[in-house]
């Protein structure tokens, strides 16, 4: 008797499950609707939440406001938005999608994802994540994650609320480091770089001994720092000083490793107070040069929480 070849089969990942606040889906409708009554263009934004448990929680809707090119047949959006609206919430929160409409006139379902939109969505898939594809007429939005390697319809569930606490853990820290270091090169720009790679160093020293009570971190080694500040001085040498006091907070799904994730929670604070505070600016030929950074605060009366900086009271630099 002759033996049946054996079949290999497939299997296919379960589909995505979505979860959308119904404020974030009105968001959306209401922005392109709006757009495409001014101007029949094409209009875009971002899709805002968190992954748990192998779903996707969509909170809030952000629309684009900066465009690269803009039609009624497509759109592309500055990155420098993108980067500053992934930034602007704390680790494991941001990014979890992209929207966009097809507002042009005549007849037809405008809710179709074209090979433009597909290879977006296989690009942002590829990052690792579940990562979601919105497209609208201004009416209805259709919903697409890439699964078994294309894009598939995914049917949301809209709901009223958002079990953030019940979904993520809330971590946080208080850091202070202060320090100085010797430098040789009197660019601003080296003096960042040469500052921020003695703070990791520092950081990733306090990390290894780093402690996890409850939703506390303790770490040891970075303290004496009571404001945020950068001063730089020539007195026989090159000296910059760098003095932080900062509260990184982390929201984690269970089994998440805390300690890592909020190294890098210091360091992108740390960096984003730097470079807000210094942008456009020159050390010149100052003998004595401070600069306050401002703070870095995490609101959480919001559906998610969200980074707000404030911008020092006094003058950012001060030359002596």
């Amino acid at each position: 008797m002759e033996a049946r070849p054996e079949v290999l089969r497939v299997r296919e990942a379960p589909e995505v499950r979505v979860v959308v606040h119904r404020a974030a889906l009105k968001g959306l409708l209401g922005h392109t609707a709006e757009v495409a009554k001014a101007s029949k263009r094409e209009s875009l934004g971002w899709l805002i939440g968190f992954t748990a448990n192998g779903t996707v929680y969509v909170a809030d809707a952000e629309p684009c406001t900066r465009y690269r090119s803009q039609s009624a047949y497509g759109a592309e959006a500055d990155p420098a938005e993108e980067a500053a609206i992934a930034s602007a919430h704390p680790r494991a929160i941001g990014l979890v999608g992209l929207y966009h409409s097809h507002p042009f006139e005549g007849p037809g379902d405008h809710r179709f994802h074209s090979h433009v939109d597909d290879a977006m969505l296989r690009s942002r898939a590829s990052r690792g994540g579940s990562y979601l594809s919105v497209v609208t007429d201004t009416k209805e939005a259709t919903f697409f994650a890439w699964q078994n390697g294309e894009p598939r319809e995914v049917r949301p569930e809209i709901v009223d609320e958002l079990p953030v606490p019940d979904l993520l853990r809330r971590f946080s820290a208080e850091v202070a480091p202060k320090f100085s270091l010797e430098l040789s090169d009197p660019s601003l720009t080296a003096i960042v770089a040469g500052v921020e790679a003695e703070l990791l160093r520092r950081i990733d020293t306090a990390i290894e001994r780093g402690e996890v009570r409850g939703g506390t971190v303790r770490l040891s080694g970075l303290s004496g720092g009571k404001t945020n500040a950068l001063r730089v001085r020539r007195d026989g040498g090159l000296h910059a000083e760098l003095e932080l006091a900062v509260s990184p907070v982390v929201f984690l799904r269970e089994g998440a490793d805390v300690l890592a994730a909020l190294r890098d929670e210091i360091q992108d604070d740390a960096s984003f107070l730097l470079r807000q505070a210094l942008q456009n600016k020159d050390l010149g030929d100052a003998r004595h040069f401070e600069a306050s950074l401002g703070t870095l605060k995490v609101q959480e009366h919001r559906r998610l929480p969200t980074k707000v900086y404030r911008p020092p009271k006094r003058g950012a630099v001060r030359r002596a």
